[in-house]
Parts: structure tokens; C-alpha cells; sequence
């Protein structure tokens, strides 16, 4: 993967199908901080009866609750048969004065609140309110170490939101069974377990699930790098940076995971996506357009076969497909320049002979929709309004080959350049 945020879809699937997995190097998406802090919030609003998870986040961010004030707390609940939570309702009972008193009141009164402000609310929504009343995003500013991690962080809380979109629009309104946060954590395995998956570190099969970087010196037989699109590898903020530099760590990067390798590798790019509860769709990465077409097996679903149109530049297309799948052993080819024999994964086809590099052919390779450039509804001058970054005044657009570049100067996040398909930007 690109990023380790990409973990949380495979990580669900292997997880129901009981398949043992690991994540490299890194943590497993519901076991990252801010994630267990997040679900913590959210299932204390919607329960309050977990007593670990209250202790999580009572003191998330500072309300000056110390350790000491706590572990009255706690014994006063267990004194009295109560839950941490019913116990803040009234720290005085448990000797608790001054500002850890108060702290915990305040946490108290505000869960209350998110109670009453949050019934019947869409359960994304209710991440936001859960951020919003908790000043959760200030607090995760203070304690992240660069705006790098900040960001990721960012994205993670975005990938929590998009996963309960998709679970509330699998319920159709007026049947008898609804969404429920409860049930949500519950499958995903945080409000009680429902697959046992192994996890001891000595056993060897599993499926390991490494970023690019992490994947450096290591080889394997078979690698699937997921994700492949634009946007996402190469990432968005080198595509919208206009340095060359950045592109070509990108494509270094892809060459890095391209030669983990050994035998097999299949390359995945998804037609469509949620980002930020929106349904995006994307074009095939362009590392995956550059490569010489001879590697690539080419996998079209539905099974009937079409041979590729041949274009008088030498390249190739399939027309009239929505869905393509690319898998291609790349074997030696690229390290050493000798080539080698094409596999393709779950066929018998016969070994193809590498072109030489000179003679590579260059594939035209579409997936969905590619992103045409479609002209804002607001030009230079206008005000304008962005999801995250509020608002801002417009100043320059430029059409671009795939998208226009659209830079703002926003009131209270300074000037950023955006793509327009990404951005969308709501003239004010």
C-alpha cells in the first residue's frame, strides 16, 4: 500500500473470512490511537456502561483529571455498583474537589449533551459532533509531532466516517433492522469479537500487509500493491505540487514495491471510492500507463476475451470496458534488463518473451471514468467555500490536462492550490 490508512478494507476481509494477517511495521487500523480514542468517544455516548473506555477518554483532551482523582472515581463506582461513567455524575460523592471535580463534570455534562444532540443523527455526522464539542482535532494538533502526522490522523478519522456511510446505506429505509454504532463495532471486532483471526508473530501464513516504504530489502513470491490510481499512488499532493521532484519519488517508490516481487505481482486499481462520504471515481495510476504493455497480462472482466485495438503510435486500448484488472510477473526485468516470462495468477497461459526496452510498448489503459476537465461555476475574484478550509477568495485558475488548478486564498487557512474535481469548491 501507499499509506497505512489503505489497511482498514483489507484488514475487514480478512478479518470475516478468518484469514491470519499482520500489518508490518505499523499498527492495525482500529489498534491506532486516534481511532481507539474516536470509537472510545463514540461508544461512550451511545453506551457509557465500559468502564476502560471511559478512563480512555475522560481526561482526552486535558481536563485536569489526575491519576489519584481517578482511582476514587473508580472505587467509589465499584463501591456503589455503579459504571465510571454514572460516577461523574457526582465526583464530590467520591472525595473529589477543585479542578479534577470539575473536569469531570464537564466531560460528564458534555457526553450528556452529545446524547441528546446526536439521536437519530447519521452515524458520520456523529463523528463530526463527537470532534466538534470535544475539540478533539486541537487536541490531536498539540500531540502529533509534525503536520505530516497530523494529517494522517486526519485521514484515518476520514476513513471511520466513509466506512459508517457505507454501513448505514447497506439499511434501507423501513425495514425492521436498522444501523446501529453498536453493531458497527461489533463486526468490526472493538464491541466484543466476532472472528477469531490468529495473530501469533511465529506463524508464516498469514497475509502481511506493509506500506512501500516499509516493504524496502524484503522479497516475497507474490505482492499485490493495492491501489493504484491517481490520487492515491501517486499521491494527490505530489499530482497538485507541479514539482518534478515529488513525481519522481513517487515513481522511485512504485519501482521499490514493483521489484519486491519474486515470482508473481498483481497490480489493483479501484473504479470508484469513498473519500470524505463522497463516491469518487479514479483513473489507473499513471506508473501503471507507463509500463512496457508486453509485462502486463491483461485480466478483463466479464470473462469474454477482446483482443486491444492497436493505435498508429503503438499503443494499446481496450475499448468499452468499466472494469479492468492488471496482474504481471515482472520476474528480473527492470533489475537486471533481461527480461522475463509473464504469469498470469489462476491461468495457464504460455510464456510471453519481454520486449526489449527500446521497443516497449506504452498501454493506454482506462479504468471508469477518468477525471475530464470539467469548468467551475465560479471564476477568478468570486468567493468561494471548501468543506474543510472554509472560506476564500479565488486567485487563478488554470485548465490543467485532467482536471483545473484552482489556487484560494482562504480566510483563516491561507492560500492553497487545488484540483477543481477534488476541491469542490461551492461559490458563495
Amino acid at each position: 500500500m501507499r499509506t497505512n490508512v489503505q489497511s482498514k478494507e483489507f484488514e475487514d476481509a480478512f478479518r470475516v473470512r478468518g484469514i491470519a494477517y499482520d500489518v508490518v511495521k505499523g499498527l492495525r487500523f482500529w489498534d491506532t490511537k486516534v481511532i481507539k480514542d474516536v470509537t472510545a468517544y463514540l461508544l461512550t455516548v451511545a453506551a457509557g456502561t465500559n468502564d476502560m473506555r471511559t478512563s480512555r477518554v475522560i481526561n482526552i483532551p486535558k481536563r485536569g483529571i489526575g491519576n489519584a482523582s481517578l482511582e476514587k472515581l473508580m472505587a467509589f463506582a465499584a463501591a456503589n455498583g455503579l459504571s465510571l461513567y454514572e460516577a461523574c455524575s457526582r465526583p464530590e460523592n467520591a472525595g473529589i474537589s477543585g479542578k479534577a471535580a470539575k473536569g469531570i463534570k464537564e466531560f460528564y455534562e458534555t457526553i450528556e449533551m452529545l446524547k441528546d444532540r446526536t439521536s437519530g443523527m447519521k452515524l458520520a455526522d456523529m463523528v463530526d459532533e463527537v470532534i466538534r464539542e470535544t475539540d478533539y482535532m486541537t487536541y490531536l494538533a498539540d500531540v502529533s509531532d509534525s503536520t505530516e502526522k497530523y494529517l494522517e490522523q486526519e485521514e484515518y478519522i476520514s476513513k471511520l466516517k466513509d466506512s459508517l456511510t457505507e454501513y448505514e446505506a447497506e439499511f434501507e429505509p423501513g425495514v425492521v433492522t436498522s444501523p446501529s454504532l453498536i453493531d458497527f463495532m461489533r463486526m468490526n471486532g472493538i464491541e466484543g469479537t466476532t472472528v477469531d483471526v490468529d495473530t501469533d508473530p511465529s506463524n508464516d501464513d498469514k497475509v502481511l500487509i506493509m506500506t512501500m516504504h516499509n516493504s524496502k530489502g524484503l522479497e516475497f513470491p507474490k505482492v499485490f500493491m493495492a491501489g493504484m490510481e491517481e490520487g492515491l499512488f501517486p499521491g494527490y499532493m505530489a499530482v497538485s505540487s507541479g514539482d518534478v521532484k515529488d513525481m519522481e519519488e513517487e515513481r522511485r517508490l512504485c519501482y521499490v514495491g514493483i521489484t519486491r516481487a519474486m515470482e508473481e505481482l498483481t497490480l489493483t486499481c479501484a473504479r470508484s471510492r469513498m473519500v470524505n462520504g463522497e463516491t469518487r471515481y479514479a483513473a489507473a495510476s499513471r506508473f501503471v500507463k507507463e509500463m512496457p504493455f508486453g509485462l502486463l497480462d491483461m485480466n478483463i472482466k466479464p470473462e469474454k476475451t477482446e483482443r486491444p485495438v492497436r493505435f498508429s503510435d503503438g499503443s494499446y486500448e481496450y475499448p468499452g470496458r468499466e472494469r479492468v484488472s492488471l496482474s504481471g510477473g515482472f520476474g528480473s526485468y527492470g533489475r537486471s534488463g533481461t527480461g522475463s516470462s509473464a504469469a498470469v495468477s489462476g491461468s495457464t497461459a504460455a510464456p510471453r518473451t519481454v520486449p526489449k526496452r527500446r521497443t516497449a510498448i506504452k498501454g493506454k489503459i482506462k479504468l471508469g471514468k477518468d477525471m475530464t476537465p470539467a469548468k467551475p461555476d465560479y471564476v477568478k475574484g468570486d468567493r468561494v467555500r471548501h468543506f474543510k478550509f472554509g472560506e476564500g477568495e479565488v486567485l487563478d485558475i488554470k485548465e490543467g490536462p485532467k482536471d483545473y488548478e484552482v489556487t484560494v486564498d482562504f480566510d483563516d487557512h491561507g492560500v492553497k492550490k487545488m484540483f477543481a474535481g477534488f476541491a469542490k469548491l461551492k461559490k458563495l
